[in-house]
Formats: structure tokens, sequence, C-alpha cells
């Protein structure tokens, strides 16, 4: 998938697929350390109760 410098890109509003792709990965960072704090803690009580 090369994007060839020539052509003008199809979508002009660069700035909004910029703005999605880092909208996404914020969701995602946010999604993934969720789930890490969740499962730090559902580890930390199961061996803590013990």
């Amino acid at each position: 998938m090369t994007i060839s410098t020539d052509k003008p890109s199809e979508t002009p509003d660069t700035e909004q697929a910029i703005s999605a792709r880092v909208l996404i990965g914020l969701l995602l960072l946010a999604a993934v350390a969720a789930g890490i704090l969740g499962y730090a803690l559902f580890i930390g009580q199961g061996v803590g109760g013990d």
C-alpha cells in the first residue's frame, strides 16, 4: 500500500483521520490499562484474601 505523493489524497480532511486514529489509540490504551488494572486487582484480592 504505497501512497504516491504525485496524486492528492482522496480524503482532504487528514486532521479528522489523524484525530480519529489518536482517539482509537487512546481508547485501546485505556481498555488495555483497565484490563491490566482489573486483572492486578483480581489477583491481589485473590492472594490477599487467603
